[in-house]
């Protein structure tokens, strides 16, 4: 059973390597199509037909589920095994003489098809079998022009695979790293939330138990008339009220209960309308708790029982309205230590980022406006991997252009002497300069323009500019260059620049030799296309799969935490709450029957308040 890469559960990933690798091996059938003529003389016809043909099936399977089923990698793979079978008939049956160019139907199909079978089998694999591949172009090329040149196009086919499979091992292990970041950080936000909500029960409870449970106890130890006890009896049943806190919300559908039950026990006329269902927790209890509150207010301050509540649930907004005819007040002077409506009410909307508006005046009622907006989850911004992992793509790419080079100088004479210096410093600096400036910039656009211009420069000044050899080596040359500039910038723009070698090619090749090539500048210019579209495709892979995977994961975590967050803060609000009414309950409830006949009662509030 064949173990699968690890992108081959990340749907986007595989989804755009699977539609990069069907657009290859077509371009690679075309080619093949177009140079039919030219390979009867290097392989028979009998042996080329059936290669063609078995190559032609594969290409067509991984096409059709690319488009049909992209998630899948098996057409990858069955295009990958036939190239490397096709392989063996390029050992076997070709001509030890034929230039390794993109003669059909064996070579371009051989290194489009071994990279299929990187991305079928995972990067690891397709590492090993490019060695494979490399010892056998090695093998037979050293019979034709010798050991040397045999070993550098070996690592020119070698390379440009070891290359692929690096980058997309790459890509995978920044995506990783991306996606375990923002767990962390997640994870330490959710840690400082639960301490606040520690922290924000506890100040609840030290502004219950410093101004009104004291407060009571102070006033009932120190009462000495009816008209102290009956204001002693008054503070306790404020006190009572707050410590008989409303149960956390446990399902939306008790949201209107709890309100009601809250003004039932506050002694308050409800008018509740409610509109829509709470959809999320968080949201749903901090409306409950900042309502509850709300109506404590009226209780305590507006001088009315009666109290009218809207309230509206929508998936992208709840919105909560309280109003009373009341005695009113100043919002702007709200003081500090005013627990209800400061800390009660504000705070705790606008801790998740809502807002309150309060029109009130005295003698004229109040209107609390409380609203709670659905935001969506902050993702981070995923930026292609710095030189880091990649250190080793850029090594291998260079020591790939370095058989480029050896391969050229045996072809110096065709050319003049500046011109290799000139190719040589225009990539290693534009790819230099391609790896190392911020993604936003706009510094990528020359260098492009250069890997446009150099070559068709070289073209027109090299001798015998049809001929089938390695003289034309500066035209591979600066595939990386159209590769990084797909990946980092623009996968658009590096394809349509590719697309305009071609006119370029066939126009020079005219203007030089007199005749027309198109085959020469198809292949040419198929080989520019490809490393951009295969760019292109590996920077939306990793784009997509990573912020699909850090949406789902912010969704699941957004979830779990405002649940975790409510249920922290209830428990934490409750399990004080139940030791202060052990404590002080009792006590209170005496003091609120208006017992100013208990003698033993001053002294138990002295005894309770000092404790």
């Amino acid at each position: 059973m064949t173990a699968e890469p690890e992108y081959a559960a990340q749907p986007d990933f595989t989804r755009q390597l699977t539609r990069a690798g069907a657009l290859g091996l077509l371009l690679a059938l075309l080619v093949s199509l177009t140079q039919l003529p030219r390979s009867a003389q290097y392989f028979p016809g009998r042996v080329m037909g059936i290669s063609l043909a078995v190559f032609a099936v594969a290409t067509l399977v991984a096409v059709t589920q690319a488009v049909r089923n992209p998630e899948r990698l098996g057409g990858l793979r069955l295009a990958g095994v036939t190239s490397y079978l096709l392989l063996g008939v390029y050992a076997v049956w070709g001509d030890p003489l034929a230039p390794t160019t993109a003669y059909a139907p064996v070579t371009t199909p051989l290194m489009i098809g071994a990279a299929a079978f990187t991305v079928g089998f995972g990067p690891r694999r397709g590492a090993a079998a490019s060695i494979l591949l490399g010892l056998a172009v090695a093998h037979q090329r050293a019979l034709a022009v010798g050991v040397s040149q045999g070993a550098l196009e070996a690592v020119m086919f070698t390379g440009t695979q070891m290359a692929g499979a690096v980058l997309i091992q790459a890509l995978l292990d920044e995506s990783r790293a991306v996606i375990a970041g923002y767990r962390s950080l997640t994870e330490m936000t959710m840690r400082e939330k639960l301490a606040n909500a520690d922290l924000a029960a506890g100040s609840y409870l030290d502004s219950l138990v410093h101004n009104h449970v004291l407060a009571t106890l102070l006033t009932a130890s120190a009462a000495s008339s009816p008209a102290e006890h009956d204001q002693a009896a008054a503070q306790a049943r404020r006190a009572l009220a707050l410590m008989n806190r409303p149960s956390p919300l446990r399902r939306p559908q008790e949201w209107r209960d709890l309100v009601q039950e809250q003004a039932d026990r506050l002694g308050l006329t409800l008018h509740i309308a409610v509109a829509g269902t709470p959809r999320d927790p968080a949201s749903a209890q901090a409306l409950l708790d900042a309502t509850t509150a709300a109506l404590t207010n009226v209780a305590r301050h507006s001088g009315q029982r009666e109290v009218h509540v809207q309230a509206s649930f929508t998936p992208r907004r709840s919105t909560v309205t309280v109003r009373d005819e009341g005695a009113g007040f100043l919002p702007d002077r709200i003081s500090s230590r005013r627990h209800g409506v400061r800390h009660g009410i504000v705070e705790r909307i606008e801790e998740l980022g809502g807002t309150v508006a309060i029109d009130s005046r005295p003698g004229a009622g109040t209107v609390i406006r409380m609203s709670l907006s659905k935001t969506p989850s902050v993702l981070p911004v995923v930026e292609f991997p710095p030189v880091v992992r990649n250190v080793l793509f850029f090594t291998i790419c260079l020591f790939v252009q370095a058989a480029f080079l050896a391969i050229g100088w045996r072809f110096r004479e065709a050319y003049p002497w500046w011109l290799m210096p000139l190719v040589v410093l225009t990539f290693g600096v534009g790819l230099t300069v391609l790896w190392t400036i911020p993604a936003t910039s706009r510094a990528w656009i020359p260098v492009a323009a250069a890997a446009v211009v150099v070559p068709t420069l070289a073209l027109a000044v090299t001798d015998d500019v049809t001929t089938g050899d390695w003289r034309l080596w500066f035209v591979g040359f600066f595939d990386p260059v159209f590769a990084t500039v797909a990946f980092r910038f623009s996968a658009r723009a590096a394809t349509l620049l590719a697309l305009a070698q071609f006119p370029l090619y066939v126009g020079v090749i005219r203007l030089t030799a007199g005749s027309w090539a198109p085959a020469q500048a198809i292949e040419a210019t198929v080989q520019l296309v490809l490393w951009a579209v295969v760019g292109g495709h590996l920077a939306w892979a990793f784009s997509s799969s990573t912020e699909r995977t850090l949406a789902l994961a912010a969704a699941t975590r957004r979830r779990d935490d405002a649940a975790r967050l409510a249920q922290a803060n209830t428990e934490a609000l409750d399990v004080r709450l139940a030791d202060l009414r052990t404590r002080a309950k009792g006590l209170l409830e005496h003091i609120a029957a208006d017992a100013g006949d208990d003698a033993g009662l001053a002294d138990r509030a002295r005894v309770a308040e000092a404790g």
